[in-house]
């Protein structure tokens, strides 16, 4: 009697720890589609984004739930359930504070130069921190090499941000370079 006890809660436990799996196996997903250069980013639930219906009508939100059709977008004041097709252009943001900048990767030399500047970084103060443990005239270098792996980081972590200011307008953007939304159904 123990033992079946014993299984039957080691199936229910299973069940448990495989039951979000199968969860998350059949919703729908919601993409950016940039048709400049044709790719498809998924939209990240809880982050802001700003969204325009028309030419002047825009939206500051998150995305939240999205069904077969539409999904529902949350701003401050309400909840609007619309479709993918009634959204001209869609950009990530920052936040909603006066100082809100669009969120725009920026993967260009910056990134690179960023990469290439760590990893000369931490080649270099692995053998010289080693080295200082028992030597102090090795500190001057590994302290070097710790500063140029931190600018490194800097120059990376810098690249993934735009410093263009949030904008209720979409004038300074051409047409071709608007973003629309794509449903992926499960």
């Amino acid at each position: 009697m123990n033992s079946i006890i014993k299984n039957i809660g080691l199936c229910c436990f299973v069940w448990m720890m495989s039951y979000p799996c199968f969860a998350q196996y059949y919703t729908n997903q919601l993409f950016v589609h940039n048709r400049l250069d044709n790719s498809f980013l998924m939209v990240e639930r809880n982050k802001p984004y700003q969204i325009w219906l028309s030419e002047t009508n825009n939206l500051k939100g998150y995305f939240d739930k999205v069904n077969t059709e539409d999904f529902d977008f949350v701003t401050k004041d309400s909840t609007y359930n619309l479709k993918a097709e009634e959204i001209i252009h869609v950009i990530r943001i920052s936040g909603f504070s006066e100082n809100a900048q669009y969120y725009q990767p920026d993967y260009s030399l910056k990134q690179l130069l960023g990469s290439f500047t760590t990893a000369v970084g931490g080649i270099f103060f692995i053998p010289f921190s080693i080295a200082a443990l028992s030597v102090s005239e090795a500190l001057i270098p590994a302290g070097i090499s710790a500063v140029v792996s931190a600018s490194g980081i800097y120059m990376i972590v810098s690249s993934k941000s735009s410093k263009k200011k949030v904008s209720n307008s979409l004038a300074n953007i051409p047409k071709q370079e608007y973003c629309s939304l794509r449903i992926l159904k499960k």
